[in-house]
């Protein structure tokens, strides 16, 4: 059986033709401790606007978008160095959340990113105190107010009957490099693409236990599907009923282009009886018919892709929003994928335990912070959840 796709399912709908939703509507489908931040990036001064249930507020920022994004740029630098960088975290700090007037009143942030800030991992800024904003917050992304209203206000025909589709352990043909030699741990074993003829790829050695034990965690084996080595194809995956699972968790190298976005890649194992050709592409996943409260990329570079200024990212984790995705969860840069294992391993106990989705990634961040010590943020911040994060899965 083929998965079932649509030619413009739901979500995609919404997104391409619905009206802007008014300042009004949004407020209602708003937690009592959520603050929604807005951004537009411009110059000479750049602005935020601050929604939370009782109002919505414009605040000038003190610096315009060039500063912004040159203070961006050179923390992702460090970061991608694997460095710490506090001076340009209490900077950035200051320019997109100081001015904010209550935050200290919030749990939880939920930013519409423009520009770069989308590459910004804004849970790794230090607040005046010193800490990260991650201690204090749970922070989501969206793309835009319209989708969030949207997914919080989505009405599905049916459930979801099955719990988690997970899929790792892929047969790549390289082992993994030696840590010893390259630029660090984080290009020793990550969980990038080589090669996207797939003719070069190394092979992901916690992959496996890692979909094992998110799927323990939840408790629910019945309900679930594992596909590992030879059943890990894209044509076993397409022949799920993907639309009847809640979650759907890919442990695989990816690949995404900002200047081909459509290129945009999950790397899956091919099947010689099928013409499949093993890559998951962006056009091919906006096709699929979903009803997923959770996608997880445990790839890299899954939520970057083409910047397309207030309208976002063009690259995967939009499209299985617009598969029918509530949320997903996708990598920033290239993640590591013994550090990966850890933090997916706590997210998925925190999940079972009935946290919401934010939430849930939010302490799993904490644990690893908290049994591995203040490591730069390129070991844990790499993660985030774009979309609805605010609802707990019910299992």
């Amino acid at each position: 059986m083929e998965a079932r796709t649509q030619p413009a399912n739901s979500v995609r709908a919404a997104a391409l033709h619905a009206q802007p939703v008014d300042l009004e509507k949004l407020r209602t489908v708003l937690l009592p401790d959520e603050v929604v931040l807005d951004y537009v990036l411009a110059e000479p001064a750049s602005f935020c606007m601050a929604i939370d249930q009782n109002q919505g507020v414009i605040v000038m920022l003190p610096a315009g978008e060039k500063e912004i994004e040159e203070a961006t740029a050179r923390y992702l630098g460090q970061i991608e160095a694997e460095k710490h960088d506090d001076l340009d975290a209490k900077k950035l700090y200051d320019l997109l959340l100081g001015p904010i007037g209550r935050l200290s009143q919030t749990a939880r942030l939920t930013i519409i990113p423009d520009a770069m800030l989308w590459n910004l991992p804004i849970e790794t800024l230090r607040g005046p105190d010193g800490k990260y904003v991650v201690q204090s917050h749970a922070v989501s992304y969206t793309p835009s107010s319209t989708v969030l209203y949207y997914l919080r206000t989505l009405q599905r025909h049916a459930e979801p009957q099955m719990a988690f589709l997970g899929i790792g352990g892929v047969p790549y043909d390289l082992e993994p490099k030696d840590a010893s030699t390259g630029r660090g741990i984080m290009r020793a074993v990550s969980r990038g693409i080589y090669d996207v003829s797939g003719e070069h790829l190394y092979r992901l050695p916690a992959s496996r236990q890692e979909v094992i034990a998110a799927e323990q965690s939840l408790n629910d084996p019945d309900r679930s599907v594992l596909l590992f080595d030879g059943n890990a194809t894209e044509s076993k995956f397409k022949s799920e009923p993907l639309s009847n699972f809640k979650i759907l968790h890919f442990a695989v190298h990816g690949f995404s282009s900002p200047q081909f976005p459509d290129r945009a890649a999950l790397v899956l194992g091919r099947d010689p009886k099928s013409d499949e050709d093993g890559l998951l592409q962006l056009r091919e996943i906006t096709q699929l018919s979903l009803s997923a409260d959770l996608v997880t990329l445990s790839a890299c570079d899954t939520s970057t892709g083409k910047l397309e200024g207030e309208e976002g990212v063009n690259g995967l984790t939009e499209a299985f929003l617009l598969a029918g995705a509530r949320s997903v969860v996708g990598a920033l840069w290239e993640v590591d994928d013994s550090a990966t294992d850890t933090v997916m391993k706590s997210f998925y106990t925190h999940l079972a335990k009935g946290e919401d989705k934010a939430s849930a990634l939010r302490l799993a961040k904490l644990e690893y912070l908290g049994r591995l010590g203040d490591r730069p943020p390129a070991f844990w911040a790499g993660f985030t959840l774009v979309g609805d994060g605010s609802a707990p899965i019910t299992f």
